[in-house]
């Protein structure tokens, strides 16, 4: 408990809907009120694939929590077709409201919201606890806050799921140790324009390929390397393609709980607190599982026969110094997602300064390699 109350701290922006938030105790026997709930909350539940998925784990999360401390009132309908949840689609479909809510990369969100991108920046904010300590200041709600909502959307929590890794498919052995190994490779992208000019400056050839192709793409050899997480190379299915992974340790591999901001706002007051800190209590419990998380999803990809490549500071420290956000290549980027040099000098402090995540969560799963 003492733990839980030291990340309830650390929510920083969610700190105010953490007020009055119930022991899990309670969260897990429910309220289930009487009758029909009189307001749905329909989210993207992608179909169940190749192991556990963390979209339904959080689902079932937020289903949980918001039937009790709505007292029953939202009920959250788990949408399981074979387009939400793949790519920007399920976003598309938040912001005319047909679904109230999606779980989505970063990356996808960037299609809307390109600010957001900003967490794509390469070894900035790469680690969970800088990660978190950025989304959850003040700087970020005043700097980026305000595009979500413009944009129709409200961010109810974003959530590092380990780094990105450098995946080796098809004919490419990998495994991927050195900047140079990766010239001249094509690598998947999405819709993320920080990411496609990381590796532009690693001499890769970014693919734009929509997440809802890319089974078919890789089956079919147009990919030399996939960059997501682990555990979602594990969960997709798409371990079965990959060779060797290596822990470059650039960006974190972040998520967002979107909801249609239009919808949040048409429920009465307590009703969007509810939901709020039904948000904030999910992404609590997928921060306390992360390190478990994380080593489940390494030992499955070794035992389908994936080699996992250790890699040190050193070698980290050469990726970083060919492509990193402190070279003069980023600036222009960095200045315009932040809309002005000097904004973006205020989230840097963030970002470069202990916080209220410092120390609170597991080490970044590119450590755990060595």
């Amino acid at each position: 408990m003492r733990r839980r109350s030291f990340l309830l701290q650390g929510l920083g922006g969610f700190a105010a809907v953490c007020a009055g938030l119930p022991s899990r105790a309670v969260c897990q026997a429910g309220q289930a009120g009487t009758g029909e709930a009189p307001f749905l909350m329909r989210i993207d539940l992608r179909a169940p694939e190749a192991g556990a998925s963390f979209r339904s784990h959080l689902v079932g999360l937020l289903e949980r929590h918001i039937d009790a401390l709505s007292d029953g009132r939202i009920r959250v309908v788990a949408e399981e077709t074979e387009t939400t949840g793949r790519d920007v689609r399920s976003l598309v479909q938040v912001r005319q409201n047909r679904l109230q809510a999606a779980v989505n990369s970063v990356s996808n969100l960037t299609a809307f919201v390109p600010q957001v991108d900003l967490l794509n920046l390469p070894f900035w904010a790469n680690t969970p606890e800088r990660f978190m300590n950025l989304v959850s200041s003040e700087a970020w709600e005043t700097v980026v806050g305000p595009y979500v909502r413009s944009s129709g959307f409200e961010v109810l929590h974003y959530l590092p799921l380990g780094s990105r890794v450098l995946a080796t498919t098809g004919a490419f052995p990998g495994p991927v140790l050195r900047p140079e190994d990766i010239a001249g490779k094509r690598i998947r992208v999405g819709a993320s324009r920080a990411l496609r000019l990381f590796y532009r400056l690693c001499g890769a050839v970014p693919v734009p390929v929509p997440w809802s192709d890319l089974h078919r793409e890789v089956a079919s050899g147009q990919a030399d390397v996939l960059d997501p997480s682990a555990p979602v190379l594990l969960s997709s299915g798409l371990g079965e393609y990959v060779n060797s992974i290596s822990y470059v340790g650039s960006v974190a591999y972040g998520h967002a709980l979107t909801v249609n901001r239009d919808w949040l706002e048409s429920l009465p007051a307590a009703l969007r607190q509810a939901v709020r800190q039904a948000a904030a209590a999910a992404c609590l419990e997928l921060l306390e599982g992360s390190a478990a998380h994380y080593r489940e999803a390494k030992q499955g990809l070794e035992s389908a026969g994936v080699r996992i490549a250790r890699m040190d500071d050193g070698a980290r420290q050469r990726w970083r110094g060919q492509a990193g956000a402190q070279r003069a290549e980023w600036d222009e980027l960095k200045a315009a997602l932040a809309g002005s040099g000097g904004d973006f000098d205020r989230l840097d402090g963030v970002v470069n300064a202990d916080g209220p995540w410092t120390g609170r969560l597991p080490q970044p799963d590119f450590l755990d390699t060595v």
